[in-house]
C-alpha cells in the first residue's frame, strides 16, 4: 500500500456509499492503518481491528504517515481499538461470545490464485470468509477486497463460494485501479438476503 492508495481503501469501505456514523466495525487485517484511518473519519461507534503483524503496524506509524495519520500512535483510543494477534483465533472467539458488528471489512490476503477451490490457500479463505459472516449483524454489511480483474478463475471461485454459504447473500462487486498495484482490483460489498435476515 503507497500514499497514493487511498482509493483502495475508499473502495473497500464503499466511501460515500455507506454510513458509519454511530456504528460498530471489525477490521480484519489492514496493518498499514490506511483503512483504520478513513473508517475514523466517518464518526463510527467503534472500530476493532485485528492484525497479526506488529512489525508491520510499527513501520506503517514510521513510514506511512500519508495513509495510517495518528491512527497507529495508539492501540487504543475512545472509539477505536488495535489488536495484535490472529484474526482467525478472534474470529472464533467472537463467534463463541455470540459477538456482532454493523461492518465487517475484511483486508487480510487476497483471494488464491489457483486453478480449482482445493487447497490449503482456498481453506483459509474459505474459514475466515465464514466466520467473519457469521459475526456481521443482520442488517449489516460485509466489504472484502478480492484480487486484480485479471484473475477471472479466482473471482468466479470466490463468487461460487458466496454461494455455498449457510447464509443466503447478495452481493455486489466494485472495481478501481490500485496506483502502486498497476492493476483494477475487484472489491465486494456483500449483505444478507432479506428472508435470510427474518429466519436467523
Amino acid at each position: 500500500m503507497g500514499e497514493s492508495d487511498v482509493i483502495y481503501s475508499h473502495t473497500l469501505m464503499q466511501k460515500g456509499s455507506l454510513d458509519y456514523t454511530g456504528k460498530t466495525c471489525l477490521v480484519l487485517g489492514g496493518g498499514d492503518g490506511g483503512l483504520l484511518n478513513e473508517l475514523l473519519k466517518e464518526k463510527p461507534k467503534m472500530v476493532t481491528m485485528v492484525d497479526i503483524d506488529e512489525t508491520v503496524l510499527s513501520a506503517a506509524k514510521t513510514h506511512l504517515r500519508g495513509v495510517c495519520g495518528s491512527s497507529l500512535d495508539k492501540f487504543k483510543g475512545e472509539n477505536y481499538e488495535v489488536i495484535v494477534g490472529d484474526a482467525l483465533k478472534l474470529l472464533q472467539d467472537y463467534v463463541t461470545e455470540g459477538r456482532q458488528f454493523d461492518f465487517v471489512l475484511y483486508d487480510l490476503t487476497s483471494i488464491p490464485i489457483t486453478p480449482e477451490e482445493e487447497d490449503n490457500d482456498w481453506e483459509f479463505c474459505k474459514a475466515t470468509h465464514c466466520l467473519a459472516l457469521k459475526v456481521l449483524a443482520p442488517e449489516g454489511y460485509y466489504l472484502t477486497q478480492a484480487h486484480a480483474l485479471l484473475a477471472k478463475r479466482s473471482i468466479e471461485l470466490f463468487e461460487d463460494l458466496l454461494k455455498k454459504f449457510e447464509i443466503p447473500l447478495k452481493w455486489k462487486r466494485h472495481q478501481a485501479f490500485v496506483p502502486s498495484f498497476s492493476e483494477v482490483w475487484a472489491f465486494f460489498q456483500i449483505w444478507r438476503l432479506k428472508d435470510a435476515q427474518s429466519s436467523a
